[in-house]
Formats: structure tokens, sequence, C-alpha cells
């Protein structure tokens, strides 16, 4: 992993101060022992990996902000949420706090986040990607966010299996109404399948759902996705695995063992995050040397996608908003996270970072197109912002998926049963 550069011996030494808790105070009172204002930093499994960015970054903040210190404070995923919640239940939440896009509006919902429209000004709300920015953070007119690191899908491909299958190795397939073609050649002529994807993995349906242009909702806020377009998206998802095309696997695998298939060279079509060509790439020299890399597949009549997004909050119970709010602000400026994006395979949710040649102009790589395909994905994608009770709402969708899959229900019956579960989850 790259390293930013060495501090400055009064920097380093204030960082490792930070590290080491020589502040003496209390990140929740609010101030330390020297009277200096304390603002608690929350991350997710982030350390000690990004140390070399992260404590350069707020030794930085620091000393251009002589009365603050800030605390970071970073926490594994798991258990991410439990942590964050007792520290809210105790009354000592962190003051600027790491969320998921799909996370932001329950503790919205539940006052636990304070607005940022008076405490940011609109020329660091306007750097952001528009989208990302009103998808992700902004509610009933106010915003309680700053959009941070995205992340992205490409499709990627083995272009030894397409050749000994008949097909095209110029670029992997741009649609989705090509794939069942091209995992029938795949299968017919090699030992591969054509394409790998999930079924029941956090209710993906609604995913599928919406990247075909099918909304979940109508306008009184009733699950409506039993429609013609949802029983087509329905239909091909699972004529791809009643006709043997995927893995027998499918109905039960994770992304992680997609790409297990793909690096063992039993996969032709991949479509995944950026960063999992790492693991390609160390894993398996011989797959990475044939990998060529495209846009994420689309429909011809939607071109809908999703981008993830993590965000910077600042909690209801800070005690210094302002200082908070301006630091979760240094952190998701332009130039920081380009720098946090040359460390590890994110992209940013800044304009003016897109626009630097390392996403616009990344050159020939596989790497680099990755980037850049990426890049343009955030610059033009959506935020999926959740209804309430998402993950109660997720098991009706893999029923759904996995009834039809296994010739149960028809597309109907199954969405017509998912739609009234979610009404009544939802209280419709």
């Amino acid at each position: 992993m790259p390293r930013l550069a060495t501090l400055f011996a009064t920097l380093t030494l204030v960082a490792v101060c930070l590290l080491a808790g020589c502040s003496g105070g209390d990140s929740a009172a609010g101030t330390d022992t020297q009277g200096k204002k304390v603002i608690a930093f929350r991350t997710m499994q982030l350390r000690p990996t990004f140390d070399d960015y992260f404590l350069p970054l707020i030794a930085e903040y620091e000393a251009s902000h002589p009365d603050v210190v800030i605390d970071w404070q970073d926490m594994p995923f798991q258990n991410y949420k439990t942590k964050l919640m007792t520290s809210f239940m105790a009354g000592k939440a962190p003051d600027v706090i790491n969320l998921s896009s799909e996370d932001l509006l329950v503790y919205v919902d539940e006052g636990r986040l304070i607005p940022l429209d008076p405490l940011v000004s609109q020329d660091v709300f306007d750097a952001y990607v528009p989208s990302l920015l009103e998808e992700s953070c902004r509610f009933e007119g106010q915003t309680y966010g700053l959009p941070w690191y995205a992340s992205a899908f490409v499709t990627f491909a083995n272009k030894a299996i397409l050749e000994e299958a008949g097909l095209p190795t110029d670029a992997p397939p741009l649609y989705y109404e090509d794939i069942p073609a091209i995992a029938e050649a795949v299968r017919e002529k090699t030992d591969a399948f054509g394409i790998f994807p999930l079924y029941t993995e956090e209710g993906i349906l609604r995913t599928y759902l919406l990247e075909g242009g099918q909304p979940l909702f109508d306008e009184q806020g009733r699950a409506a996705f039993n429609t013609e377009r949802g029983r087509r998206i329905l239909t091909y998802w699972t004529d791809l695995y009643r006709n043997n095309l995927v893995p027998s696997e499918a109905l039960t695998a994770t992304h992680r063992r997609i790409v297990e298939l793909y690096k063992t060279g039993n996969l032709a079509v991949m479509s995944t995050a950026p960063q999992f060509l790492g693991q390609v790439k160390t894993g398996a020299p011989e797959i990475y040397a044939n990998t060529i890399v495209g846009p994420r597949m689309r429909w011809h009549d939607s071109d809908t996608q999703f981008v993830a997004l993590h965000t910077l909050s600042v909690s209801s119970q800070s005690k210094h908003p302002k200082e908070a709010a301006d630091f979760a602000a240094f952190v998701t400026n332009g130039p920081n996270q380009l720098k946090f994006s040359k460390l590890v395979t994110i992209i940013p949710s800044v304009t003016e970072a897109l626009n630097d040649p390392y996403f616009s102009a990344p050159g020939d790589t596989v790497e680099g197109k990755a980037r850049l395909y990426s890049a343009q994905q955030v610059r033009e994608g959506h935020v999926f912002r959740p209804p309430p009770n998402l993950n109660k709402l997720s098991r009706p969708m893999e029923d759904a998926m996995e009834q039809v899959a296994q010739g149960q229900k028809t597309a109907e019956e199954a969405l017509a049963e998912a739609e009234d579960a979610w009404n009544e989850i939802l209280g419709k």
C-alpha cells in the first residue's frame, strides 16, 4: 500500500501524541486539559492500514486550528453500528461520524444528527457531485451529511474464455440483453460459466428492479413493483438459473464466491467493484493477464446505475458542532479525497477530484480503465435511499428470487407476495 510522505518533525510529534492519547482530555466532555476543543472522529475499519494518511491529515488540520484537538476513534466493521448506538445511549457519541448512505437516514429519523446547512458554506456543498449530495445526504430540505468516498461496479472479463467460446474479446459485454447468448456459448464450448449473478444476498432483487427502470413504490408510498417491467426483470435473472447458465450455488453464494470462481478461471464475466482486481492480480496472475475491463452493464432501455457511498455527519450530541462540521468538510474536500483515492481503490465524491487526470486520463492499464469507468459512474450514478425497515424488506425479495428460480412460483405470484409483505412491514 502506498505511503504518504514523512511528516515534518513537529507534525509527527502532534500525530504521535494523538495516537498515544497525550492530550489527557475527554472527548465526551468537549475539552482537554489545556482547554482545547476536542472533536471525536469515528471511522469504520481504517486503522492501522491508513494511519499514514489520516495522522498527517489530522496533524495538518490541528496545525491550522490550534484551539482544536481531533480524537480519532476507529472501530471494526463488525458491531460498528451497535457500538455507535451505545455511545449515543451513554451520551458520549462522537462528533463526526462515518456512516454509509443507507444508515444515514436511520440516524436522521432518530434525531441523532444535526443539519449542516447553518454550519457549512454553499461553496462546500457545491463541490460535491450534485446527485450524491441530494440523494444521500439531504432530507426534507436539510443536509445531514457530506459525501465522502464512493464505490462503483465495473465489468471484468476473461478474454481467454471469451475467445475459446468464439466471442468478441475486445471488451466485456455492455448490455444485459446480450448475456444469455454469451452464457450459452461459454457453457457449450468451455468448462466455465459465462456469468455468476447474485440471487439472494441482501435482497438484491430490489437493485435489479431499480437498475432495470422499475420503481419500488407508487405515489402513495406503497410497494408497487409487480408490473410488466418488474416481472420481465425477475424472469430474466431467474431464467439464467433455470436454464443452467449460472452455477447451481448461485442461490446461496455471496459476492466473495464470485471473485473466487473468476480467479480460478471458471467464470468469463464478473461485475464487481474495482478493488477486487487486486485479489485477482496477486492470487491469479495468469487470469489477471487475460482480464479486460469495461463499464458496468446496463439495459438498453434503462441506464440507471447506483453507487455505494460513505458520508460524514455531525452528532446531535456534539458540543462543538461548528468545528465538527468544519473538520468533516476538510476531510471530504477535493484534495484530501484525491489523496485518499490514490491509496485505496475508492472513488471521490467531489467533482474536482473526479476531473483529475488520475481518473479522467488514467492510461491503458486494467486498473486505470477501471478507475475511469468507476469515476464516470459516480458522476452519473444515483444513491439508493432506503425505506424504513430495510433489513426486514430484504427477506421477501430473496424469497421471490429463490421461488421463481426453483420453479415454485411464477414471477407474478412471487412479486405479488413480496409487494404484500412490503406493505405489511411498512404499515401501508
